[in-house]
């Protein structure tokens, strides 16, 4: 129902919310279907800050740039040495232009975010 456009403003509020995470639609279903599993969010809104889920992917965008800010200022601080964390990785990707492309997506996402996040969290 939330994919085919019927309830749009509906389901738009609601995603909004669980983001936040007020009970919701999707809620509501894993209580009513308990064997189902519900846990997967909107897709839309997956990689949405609470922020961006309110505001809009604008306002989304300029918290990941706050986010990549701030791990260039703890570098500076550390002279030199990043101390990234895996979000901060996430974050340069969103950022990343040309990254949502088909060709280019399946070796950003597939090989080198992997790889850096698992390189950071050691």
């Amino acid at each position: 129902l939330d994919r085919t456009g019927i309830f749009s403003l509906g389901f738009e509020v609601n995603n909004m919310f669980e983001k936040i995470g007020a009970p919701g639609i999707y809620t509501g279903a894993s209580k009513l279907f308990p064997g189902r599993d519900q846990s997967q969010p909107a897709s839309r809104y997956a990689v949405r800050s609470a922020v961006g889920g309110f505001l809009g992917p604008s306002f989304g965008t300029a918290n990941d740039l706050m986010t990549v800010g701030n791990a260039g200022f703890r570098a500076m601080r550390n002279r030199g040495d990043p101390d990234l964390a895996p979000s901060d990785i996430g974050a340069m990707r969103r950022l990343t232009p040309f990254a949502s492309l088909p060709y280019w997506r399946w070796a950003i996402d597939g090989m080198l975010v992997p790889e850096l996040k698992e390189n950071v969290s050691k």
